[in-house]
């Protein structure tokens, strides 16, 4: 039987402010919008495509999932909840799978960890989809009125239904330029 296989899972920007991002799940490689001028304070959707890509005949599941999702410059969606609940996220996942626990480190907005264990099996020939959502912020005692912000997560879970474990890293965004306020207007003029 051939092995769990998720190196074609991605990650993409789903949406910022509510306007949707068109995407395209399990094409190993990150997906955002190019014609947006990122804000602090811009709510952006995130979305983790996990995709077993072994053979659905004698394929094996994916299981003992853990995702370590690193975001910089970039905060909770609802500030009020805990950095360990999912809602904090307004964090859900398709697929059968579930939010087993979150478990943070690192200090948010700045460089925050997020260990997200995931409860179930990811079947061969499938995908499950983490959504979540965080807001860009400015790191601690900032003064400018630009900085750059990025998310990005290693998978790793169990390939042969038993104890090997595999790992795919590197599904980043690029690092991404935001502003303080609407960007300015530039008028050129002729010398």
């Amino acid at each position: 039987s051939c092995e769990a296989n998720l190196n074609t899972s991605d990650k993409d920007i789903a949406s910022v402010n509510g306007v949707t991002n068109p995407t395209n799940a399990c094409q190993n490689n990150g997906e955002f919008p190019t014609n947006v001028q990122f804000k602090a304070g811009d709510t952006l959707g995130f979305k983790i495509n996990l995709c077993n890509s072994a053979p659905a005949s004698g394929g094996k599941d994916a299981s003992t999932i853990t995702i370590d999702d690193t975001l910089y410059n970039l905060a909770r969606y609802d500030s009020t909840k805990a950095l360990t609940d999912p809602a904090a996220w307004n964090a859900s996942i398709t697929g059968g799978l579930s939010i087993a626990s979150i478990t943070p480190s690192g200090t948010e907005p700045d460089n925050l960890t997020l260990h997200i264990t995931l409860s179930g099996t990811l079947a061969p020939n499938s995908a499950a989809t983490l959504n979540f959502f965080a807001k860009v912020a400015f790191p601690s005692n900032f003064s400018g009125t630009s900085s750059r912000f990025q998310n990005s997560a290693s998978i790793s879970y169990i390939k042969d239904g038993a104890t090997t474990t595999a790992t795919v890293p590197g599904k980043s965004t690029p690092l991404l330029l935001f502003v303080k306020s609407q960007a300015p207007t530039k008028v050129e003029t002729s010398p």
